[in-house]
């Protein structure tokens, strides 16, 4: 089972993401800092991807996506851990 996880690169992200491996699962973590990225595969072992991407931007979210199809032919779980807090009013609009 392909499952994608937001966030999986520390905290209950990275946590879900191992107790998921652990039952027998491949996961794609997305986060935005590569060296957490390539740190958090290295612990997790071959059953784990990452995909570098910046998910408060639409182009971050199109090329996530683009990786995601790149990797996996269908998405069974999406996990979303990761925090987006944008810092102004006009922002959190251009997210909607």
């Amino acid at each position: 089972m392909d499952i994608v996880i937001t966030g999986g690169t520390s905290g209950i992200g990275y946590r879900i993401a191992k107790d998921l491996i652990a039952e027998g699962h491949q996961v794609i973590i997305i986060g935005q800092n590569a060296a957490k990225g390539r740190a958090s595969v290295a612990q997790l072992g071959k059953a784990a991807f990452f995909i570098q991407a910046d998910l408060a931007t639409k182009s971050g979210r199109n090329q996530a996506l683009a990786s995601i199809k790149y990797k996996v032919d269908k998405i069974h779980v999406l996990v979303h851990t990761a925090g987006v807090f944008p810092s102004s009013q006009k922002k959190i609009l251009r997210l909607i």
